[in-house]
């Protein structure tokens, strides 16, 4: 009487399963074949990544050096900066002295010249 009233207090639980079971099997099916796609493309993805580590290491190592050099450009600009702006000052101020020069050093050859 015992088994009885668990068998049948059971049954619609195992029904419930055999249902579910049905329904996931198609799902598991198309799990399976999915993997089963996949798998040569992870193959050759890990096969790129074991290709191409080399190369993006080589990549990291010219940028770590270019970004050296850069900030070495950089210092060099910050530090040339203050004697560029001094050279343009210096010719800024020495521009006038050469105009005055050329025109007091050739005025009179240019005068002798009209005679």
């Amino acid at each position: 009487a015992l088994c009885n009233t668990y068998i049948l207090l059971y049954n619609p639980y195992i029904a419930l399963c055999n249902t579910y079971i049905a329904l996931c099997n198609p799902y598991i099916a198309l799990c399976n074949t999915y993997i089963a796609l996949c798998n040569p493309y992870i193959a050759l993805c890990n096969t790129y990544i074991l290709l191409y580590n080399p190369y993006i290491a080589l990549c990291n190592t010219y940028i770590a050096l270019c970004n050296t050099y850069i900030a070495l450009r950089n210092t060099y600009i910050a530090l040339y900066n203050p004697y560029i702006a001094l050279c343009n000052t210096y010719i800024a101020l020495c521009n006038p002295y050469i105009a005055l020069y050329t025109v007091t050093l050739y005025t009179p050859y240019f005068f002798n010249g009209i005679r």
